[in-house]
């Protein structure tokens, strides 16, 4: 008997550079209970970063230090987890999931 599968409220976007810095700066104001995950190189898994904030994770994201940051946060009561990697076109795209 098939179920049909009841998968998570997911929306994706992409930005510029301007528009990542200034979806950072939202997050940072609003976002509650913030993890920041990053993944360094092709190799390696996310590492849990306690000490970095949102401006320097987009920054290193920008420069190209991390292959992918992800955010897992509370805001208004829910909780979602974003994903933001750089695109082969120089842009940034973010998967936001509902957890």
């Amino acid at each position: 008997m098939n179920h049909p599968i009841d998968f998570p409220e997911m929306t994706e976007a992409f930005f510029d550079e301007s528009g990542l810095a200034a979806f950072g700066e939202e997050l940072s104001a609003k976002a509650q209970d913030l993890q920041i995950f990053i993944k360094g190189a092709p190799c390696l898994m996310a590492d849990a970063e306690g000490t970095l904030g949102v401006s320097s994770a987009i920054s290193g994201l920008c420069a190209g230090g991390f292959q992918a940051v992800q955010m897992r946060y509370a805001f208004e009561g829910v909780r979602w987890m974003d994903t933001l990697m750089r695109t082969g076109d120089g842009s940034f795209r973010l998967i936001r999931i509902r957890v």
